[in-house]
């Protein structure tokens, strides 16, 4: 799986743990240098940095970042164009977020409780 906007990795620590192979990319430096400390394969950048030796992957995550991208639908072409027969996942952030797992005081090693799903179909 590919993580874009991974950020430190949440997703992808728990993606990990559940036995995927997890590539990840996110555009802050910062960021993907704690990717790469954890053992992360992880492009500083957007699909255009991703090297072009890594994996196709099955599934694409954009986790709660759709909404930092001025044309949303471009990535999603681009994402389509260059592995049609990826699946992609897409979150967006809700004012409600707080609420969903209120019985659960952090969310460090939870995924996101809500994901909607995009397939090429």
């Amino acid at each position: 799986m590919l993580e874009l906007f991974a950020e430190t990795g949440r997703f992808a620590w728990w993606m990990r743990q559940e036995g995927f192979e997890v590539y990840t990319a996110d555009p802050l430096a910062a960021h993907v240098d704690v990717l790469r400390k954890y053992g992360f394969p992880s492009s500083q950048g957007m699909l255009d940095a991703i090297p072009a030796g890594w994996l196709a992957p099955a599934a694409v995550f954009v986790l709660e970042s759709i909404v930092r991208l001025p044309a949303p639908r471009r990535l999603t072409e681009e994402i389509a164009s260059r592995w049609p027969s990826a699946q992609l996942y897409l979150t967006a952030p809700s004012r409600e977020r707080s609420l969903k797992l209120g019985h659960v005081t952090s969310r460090a090693q939870r995924p996101p409780d809500f994901v909607t799903r995009w397939t090429p179909p």
